[in-house]
């Protein structure tokens, strides 16, 4: 293969493991040392100088890019179009328009770290046979930009949406809520989200839940939600999605200190999951309906 005026060799185990982390998202140098290229086998000063070869050929060959992480000493690593070309089969739920091959917006570098941290622990749970698709925030406006819709073209769109099976077919939209991400913006994503989808909104803290669930209450009372918004909201700290297992959160919740199983529960359209725990929002929408068919 040729690559520009340079002949590409076949790529090697550890370039193509790298190439795949960066598939759902960006990283930073340092991040792709610890848990790609760090070779234990060796000292470190050589294990260092070994990752910095790699990741200079790949740059070299154009397969990777960088760019300086503002007010620190790392920098931001990402797949190139034809890097991720490289790699893409490797993975039947992404195709190389959802595959992530952008620099963040500026100010926004965090976010996107977040959102690459949490995907990668949320497909890691589970079998990629069980993953319909990922779909990042870049491809949904993509489509929406298709489209004859003025209303999809000027809505509110999540991080990503999220579709799998796990005793049935399920899709989530998740978004990463970080600094200063106000009510009114959260809430207006929560309403653009598809009927049949839920709505996962990953938090910082337990403090942070608490005045966003505040916020939908309140505007419950005043009538701002309406029922068309997702089948379920939930909301879960970024610690506990870290160190849990993705469908114990979001799927199974604590009642009388046990897990029930998946077919022995029920979901309102008016309850927002808080910590993995159900908590009813005042409202006249009372109706029950299946969360998930019978196993």
């Amino acid at each position: 293969m040729v690559v520009g005026n340079k002949k590409v060799q076949k790529l090697t185990e550890t370039q193509s493991k790298v190439l795949d982390y960066l598939i759902p998202g960006l990283a930073t140098d340092r991040e792709l040392y610890e848990k790609v290229l760090n070779d234990v086998k060796i000292k470190p000063e050589s294990s260092r100088r070994k990752a910095l070869k790699i990741i200079n050929d790949l740059i070299e060959i154009a397969y990777i890019d960088l760019r300086n992480m503002p007010k620190s000493d790392e920098r931001i690593v990402i797949a190139t179009s034809k890097g991720a070309a490289e790699v893409i089969g490797h993975f039947r739920y992404f195709t190389l328009e959802t595959a992530w091959k952008h620099f963040p917006k500026r100010d926004h570098e965090t976010h996107d770290l977040m959102y690459a941290s949490v995907m990668r622990k949320i497909l890691a749970a589970f079998d990629p046979a069980d993953i319909i698709y990922v779909r990042p925030e870049h491809y949904l406006r993509k489509l929406a930009g298709k489209s004859w819709s003025q209303s999809d073209r000027r809505r509110s769109y999540p991080d990503c949406e999220f579709a799998f099976f796990y005793h049935g077919r399920h899709c989530v939209d998740i978004e990463i809520v970080r600094g200063d991400m106000e009510g009114q913006s959260l809430l207006g994503k929560i309403q653009s989200s598809g009927h049949q989808n839920h709505f996962l909104a990953i938090v910082r803290d337990e403090k942070q839940i608490g005045n966003f669930y505040d916020y939908i209450v309140q505007s419950e009372r005043k009538c701002s939600i309406t029922t068309a918004r997702a089948k379920m909201v939930h909301f879960i700290s970024e610690t506990e999605l870290m160190t849990g297992k993705f469908q114990d959160l979001l799927w199974l919740t604590p009642i009388n200190g046990k897990r029930l199983p998946l077919k022995d529960f029920r979901i309102r359209t008016n309850q927002v999951a808080v910590m993995g725990k159900f908590i009813d929002i005042p409202d006249d929408d009372d109706y029950a309906c299946d969360f998930l068919e019978p196993l």
